[in-house]
């Protein structure tokens, strides 16, 4: 996201001044309530979400492919390195449906 604050004076080039910042920020509130499906996120995903690196992203693939997927969004503090305070930055985020 970028946010620009024009200096006081400044005058706007056309295209800045005739961009539909309504549309952006309904964009932006549409995208950022997207949950990453920790039964469907590849690598590059699950690396996005916060506390989550290359490790316990592929140990998050790891134990959906030996477990058949989370049921709860809960279920993964029972992959490996994943404990109340990952999951707290994560629950937010993620989905399993």
């Amino acid at each position: 996201m970028v946010i620009y604050i024009p200096v006081q004076g400044e005058q706007l080039d056309e295209t800045m001044a005739s961009f539909n910042f309504a549309n952006l920020a309904a964009e932006s509130h549409t995208s950022t309530s997207n949950k990453v499906n920790v039964n469907k996120a590849d690598n590059t995903e699950l690396t996005t979400l916060a506390g989550i690196g290359p490790s316990k992203a592929q140990s998050i693939i790891a134990y959906r492919e030996e477990n058949g997927g989370f049921q709860t969004i809960e279920d993964i503090k029972k992959v490996t390195g994943i404990g109340e305070k990952t999951f707290e930055k994560l629950k937010d985020s993620i989905t399993v449906n």
